[in-house]
């Protein structure tokens, strides 16, 4: 038999994640942390396989869940990424490196200091004062001495030497200006750190956007992919790395719908039960009571309806209410071909409008309109409204559909 590590309440990380992803948890429940949900549906399954029930995944538990062919490195098969998420990663780590030492840079300057012996320039001042200074008192001490017959004297020596100092003090004077620009300099350079800084910002700020929507393309591509998978496909290579999966979570993924359709479970014995609806009536159901909507009514669904106050999918129907024009509105858009919603550049300059937008009123107008112009689903909707705190419900709301 394999060896599993044990799981029980409070573990945490990717064995968790898998576990919660093998027992059909999706979307937001799948956050790596053994609580209390994920015990009840571990108790459920060593139940249904007549295992201990005691709510602890160890051996027995993760082998009859898993099989034997389970790989146990769960954080290599975490860290699979699609090509987009990866080269937006890279890009976003280089941005980081490059913003980060732009600003360390500026932090640790030395503090301004001028030093007239390291100034190129005021040594170039001075050579120069001193030849003029030393020319002229040669000249003066020539002529103070032509005066007296041509012999030296005092008085040649301090008129000479008069002259210099005059010299030197023009040399004196200058200093100010030259640490003026070099002040000014050291200023510069500041500014032009501050610069570099504020445009790696900038680039992070983008390459942040670029590698959140590859994430969420990931994740939606994952997403499908599941379902295919739980209708019996087996992905290929392609398939899996556009979804961030490794071969082992498909496998993982595989011998779970396997499992349960061979030892009963929810309705249809498949663990899923969509009655006599459709695939796309089911996935609007599970819009409307908050659910991932991948067309397959399970126990995350029908709990998700259960917290809202229906006891099936037909009283989610039901309370649809097709008649009025929000979820025609709302949906109609929803299985439209790619050619007919937002370029994946449009969509990220549709994302930046909808943040400068105020109030929850203009962003589901703005949300509104999109959508009668068939520019966005409806799944990609309730996505974008979704950060800003506003549900289908309070959409439905504001823009008078109820």
């Amino acid at each position: 038999m394999a060896t599993y590590k044990q799981l029980s309440i409070g573990s945490k990380g990717d064995d968790v994640k898998d576990l919660q992803k093998a027992l059909g948890f999706t979307g937001k429940d799948v956050d790596g942390i053994f609580g209390e949900q994920t015990k009840k549906a571990v108790m459920n399954y060593q139940r249904k396989k007549g295992l201990a029930v005691d709510g602890i995944a160890g051996d027995k538990t993760l082998g009859a869940l898993y099989g034997t062919k389970k790989t146990q490195t769960s954080n290599n098969a975490a860290s699979v990424q699609s090509d987009a998420v990866k080269q937006a990663r890279t890009l976003l780590a280089q941005y980081k490196t490059d913003r980060d030492d732009a600003w360390e840079q500026y932090i640790n300057r030395d503090d301004f200091s001028y030093d007239l012996n390291s100034d190129a320039l005021y040594q170039q001042y001075a050579d120069q004062y001193a030849r003029m200074g030393n020319m002229a008192m040669a000249d003066t001490m020539g002529q103070a001495a032509a005066l007296t017959g041509g012999y030296g004297n005092s008085y040649a020596q301090s008129a000479g030497q008069q002259t210099y100092q005059g010299y030197l003090q023009q040399l004196n004077d200058v200093v100010p200006e030259l640490y003026g620009m070099a002040y000014d300099q050291y200023n510069q350079e500041g500014q032009d750190l501050l610069n570099q800084y504020a445009h790696y910002s900038d680039l992070y700020s983008q390459g942040y956007g670029e590698y959140q929507d590859a994430l969420s393309q990931q994740k939606d591509a994952a997403a499908n992919l599941v379902t295919l998978i739980a209708m019996g496909y087996k992905p290929t290579n392609a398939e899996l790395t556009e979804a961030g999966m490794s071969r082992d979570q498909a496998d993982v993924y595989a011998k779970y719908y396997k499992s349960v359709s061979e030892g009963g479970g929810e309705g249809n014995g498949k663990g899923w039960d969509n009655g006599d609806y459709e695939t796309s009536v089911v996935k609007k159901a599970q819009l409307f009571v908050g659910a991932d909507d991948d067309g397959l009514w399970g126990p995350n669904s029908a709990a998700k309806a259960k917290k809202k106050g229906y006891n099936s999918l037909a009283e989610v129907v039901a309370a649809m209410n097709y008649s009025s024009g929000y979820f025609q509105k709302f949906n109609e858009h929803r299985f439209d071909e790619p050619g007919e919603l937002f370029s994946d550049n449009e969509l990220k300059g549709f994302r930046r409008t909808l943040a400068q937008t105020r109030g929850k009123e203009g962003r589901c107008q703005l949300i509104d309109d999109a959508i009668n112009e068939g520019k966005i689903s409806g799944k990609t909707a309730s996505t974008l409204l979704r950060p800003y705190g506003i549900s289908e419900e309070e959409f439905k709301a504001i823009m008078g559909y109820q």
